[in-house]
């Protein structure tokens, strides 16, 4: 009975320890197993600008003015918004309908102009011209004249067709044009462009008309405004596809390849060649409608355009001050009416390039300008920080009486955020009154909107001014812990700012710069720098920083005039003197072994050298390779206050016993103290992947995000104006779920090729919604695969 009931134990135990084993097992290949790919979403971009203020700005000292916008800004999940922006000098033509002229009977090389019919509208919708497909509508030569005004007419047959040039009635049809334009009678074509139609012709010149059945006839009856002249063809220009260009109009203009003329109250725009002279049918389209998205033809007063800075950010708002500079408006009432009587017209979009692919996003807005100015405000264009300059003020007091004014200057950055109010003194005036007053600005470089005000905020005139970059410079010549700094702005130095400076944190000073000097001298109690030292000047809420390295040793003068002495006594000895020499041999016997010294190093002070170089790199939690640690070691460890310098055996041998004491993780030859883990929540393969990301971003000057600082990706990066985000492939990466935007690249990095490749596997192993998903982004090139043997693929 014992027996049975021993043997009955025995196998209870065994069964213990096999399910014991087996649980292990488990969990080591659970561990093995790697993570799942990452979930992939679509995020729609989005975006909304709207006008929320217009003004004149005088500069050049009240010489010209500067029509401003400002606007108001909302996008998502794009990579940048551009805005163009013009002050049209006749309203755009309508988007309400677009036509194209019937091409079934009379087209020339037209290829299949019903699919580019098809491919004009899609095109059109992706510039968002349109939003359906029933707002292109084909008309024939007898429905032109109905066409609304100001509309846009697309004539794409080669040829222009006879029908067009058919006699039309002014007389009958509209008396008031006729009486406009002293003419009775014109053509079908003549009486569009007078109802301020925009043509878009794709054809060949005007000699030759084209009727029923392709037929081609001389045209006898060729307007002037219809003449044109030979050319060659042209490179690509402007981003057209189009380049087989064949003439010009001889009254025109040109835009790329692209002629234009403008005929009564109207244009005629060519692509002066035939419909198939494109490299294919979409290339035309997309010439035809990113035209009608530009409207480049229509004459403008000035322009200008803006750039919101993304930056690593998906998300961004706020405000953005747009300056119509590209020419030179003198100040005077007429050009401020003729402005007036224009249209402001914004574009803003979403592609720099002004094309319509990944999911950009277009807006257009038309607004009317309302400029007014009840006086003028002259500041000189560049004013140096804390120089005193005049402030020209013309005040109109609409007043035949004297009236009390309280003038102040507003202050703004470009985007109208309020710096501050410099007040001036106040006066008593009637009617056109102007004055002088000098003011003292201590402003931080950068660009500014002055506004001259009275205490009950009306606005009499506005005023945009620069102050230029200062320069810092620390004189390279100090002695005794006296440091000499020069401040200068535009080649003159600046008086009058108060600062503050400290040397890498401590011995905080606070002065006033006086005659662009600043002299810094340390305390008596501040021992000499010897080291590499950061000097942090803050002046106008700006931060200047400087390093300097002291000189490591220093000759008294009077060593040197004693050292001139005995030079001058040897040469008088030996030269002059030369005395009898015998000559003596030295017979030296072996030299002692250098005695060697032990030493003791605690592991405390090891680890916390990973840390100390951490901080002074600004790193964190970044593992050491073994040159580094050695860097580590020499730097913040000493023995009896002499630094330890270890061959490279030694340190090698240092950190495999760390190693083997569970004291520290090492991947890739890359060591990191294995608190980290748990202080870091990252595993040393992460670290180790972001670690020479790091150290590769900084090597090809490109901008990173840092460690756990950004809740779309592991690291985002940002380099030739493009973004990308970067996903580490680790159990301890938070982004198991990967947001793809539109133009934005994923990049998911493994610690090795092999990692990499097993990943792939998987991925093509795999049958599921996701793992289709996954497969179709990888193909795009929207997600790409990068391992740490081949980080140059992330240039690509």
């Amino acid at each position: 009975m014992k027996k049975k009931i021993a043997i009955l134990i025995l196998v209870v135990v065994m069964a213990i320890i096999f399910a014991g084993i087996f649980a292990y097992l488990s969990s080591l290949f659970a561990q093995l197993k790697p993570p799942a790919p990452p979930v992939l979403k679509y995020i729609a971009p989005s975006e909304n600008v709207y006008l929320t203020g217009q003004n004149l700005l005088f500069y050049n000292y009240s010489y010209d003015i500067m029509p401003y916008t400002l606007l108001d800004y909302a996008a998502s999940n794009v990579t940048g918004l551009y805005i163009n922006e013009s002050i049209l000098q006749k309203s755009p033509p309508s988007y309400n309908e677009i036509y194209i002229l019937n091409y079934t009977n009379d087209c020339l090389s037209c290829s299949n102009p019903t699919a580019e019919v098809s491919y004009i509208t899609n095109d059109l919708i992706k510039y968002r011209i349109i939003s359906n497909y029933s707002q292109v509508q084909v008309v024939s030569a007898s429905q032109v004249a109905s066409l609304p005004n100001n509309s846009i007419l697309i004539i794409m047959n080669g040829r222009l067709p006879i029908s067009m040039m058919g006699n039309y009635s002014l007389s009958d049809n509209n008396p008031q044009l006729a009486r406009q334009y002293n003419e009775s009678n014109t053509s079908v074509i003549g009486y569009a462009l007078m109802k301020g139609i925009s043509i878009i012709y794709i054809g060949n010149d005007f000699s030759s008309l084209v009727g029923p059945g392709d037929i081609v006839v001389p045209d006898s009856r060729m307007p002037s405004y219809l003449s044109t002249s030979g050319v060659s063809p042209l490179p690509k220009e402007n981003g057209f596809y189009f380049t087989n260009r064949t003439f010009v109009f001889n009254n025109g203009r040109t835009y790329g390849p692209v002629s234009y003329t403008y005929v009564y109250n109207g244009t005629i725009i060519a692509f002066s060649n035939y419909l198939s002279s494109w490299p294919s049918l979409n290339d035309s389209a997309y010439d035809i409608a990113k035209s009608i998205s530009q409207l480049y033809w229509i004459p403008t007063y000035i322009s200008g355009t803006a750039t919101v800075n993304v930056g690593l950010n998906n998300v961004v708002s706020g405000s953005e001050g747009v300056f119509l500079n590209s020419s030179t408006l003198g100040y005077s009432y007429p050009l401020i009416k003729k402005l007036n009587s224009g249209i402001i017209r914004i574009v803003a979009y979403t592609n720099s390039t002004y094309g319509f692919g990944n999911g950009s996003i277009y807006n257009y807005l038309t607004y009317k300008p309302d400029y007014k100015v009840y006086g003028k405000l002259g500041i000189q264009n560049n004013i140096v920080a804390g120089s005193t300059d005049p402030v020209d003020m013309d005040i109109f007091t609409n007043s035949s009486t004297n009236v009390n004014i309280v003038p102040h200057l507003a202050i703004y950055y470009t985007n109208m955020t309020k710096f501050e109010d410099i007040y001036l003194t106040s006066f008593e005036a009637s009617g056109n009154f102007s004055l002088i007053q000098y003011k003292t600005f201590t402003l931080p470089p950068g660009q500014y909107i002055a506004i001259l005000r009275n205490d009950l905020d009306f606005d009499y005139a506005s005023a945009l001014f620069t102050v230029p970059p200062i320069s810092v410079t620390l004189s390279p010549y100090f002695t005794k812990n006296v440091f000499t700094f020069t401040v200068y702005s535009q080649g003159k130095p600046i008086s009058g700012i108060p600062y503050s400076i400290n040397v890498d944190g401590k011995y905080t000073q606070n002065g006033t710069v006086e005659n662009g000097v600043i002299n810094y001298t340390l305390p008596k109690t501040a021992p000499k720098l010897t080291t590499k030292s950061t000097f942090n000047l803050n002046m106008l809420s700006t931060d200047f920083v400087n390093t300097a390295t002291p000189p490591t040793f220093h000759i008294n003068s009077e060593y040197i005039e004693a050292g001139i002495v005995f030079l001058v006594a040897f040469i008088v000895i030996v030269f002059v003197h030369p005395a009898p020499r015998d000559e003596f041999y030295i017979d030296v016997s072996n030299l002692p072994v250098a005695k060697k010294q032990d030493i003791r190093l605690k592991d405390i002070d090891l680890i916390g050298a990973f840390d100390k170089l951490n901080t002074y790199y600004h790193w964190r939690y970044m593992p050491l390779t073994v040159h580094e640690f050695r860097t580590a070691v020499s730097n913040y460890i000493r023995s009896n206050n002499i630094p330890v310098n270890l061959t490279l055996n030694n340190i090698n041998t240092i950190l495999t016993q760390m190693v083997e004491k569970n004291e520290l993780v090492s991947v890739r030859d890359l060591y990191a103290p294995k608190s980290w883990i748990t202080l870091s929540k990252h595993d040393i393969a992460y670290l180790a992947i972001f670690k020479e990301l790091r150290m590769f971003m900084i090597s090809h000057a490109i901008t990173f995000t840092d460690l756990d600082s950004n809740d779309k990706a592991d690291m985002v990066i940002a380099m030739k104006d493009q973004k990308a985000n970067i996903i580490i492939y680790s159990k301890t990466s938070k982004f198991k779920e990967v947001s793809i935007t539109p133009g934005l690249k994923t990049f998911i990095v493994f610690l090795s090729e092999e990692e990499l490749n097993k990943f792939k596997e998987t991925v093509y192993s795999v049958s599921s919604y996701d793992m289709d998903l996954f497969r179709i982004y990888l193909s795009s090139g929207l997600v790409k695969l990068v391992s740490l043997d081949n980080l140059n693929d992330l240039l690509s």
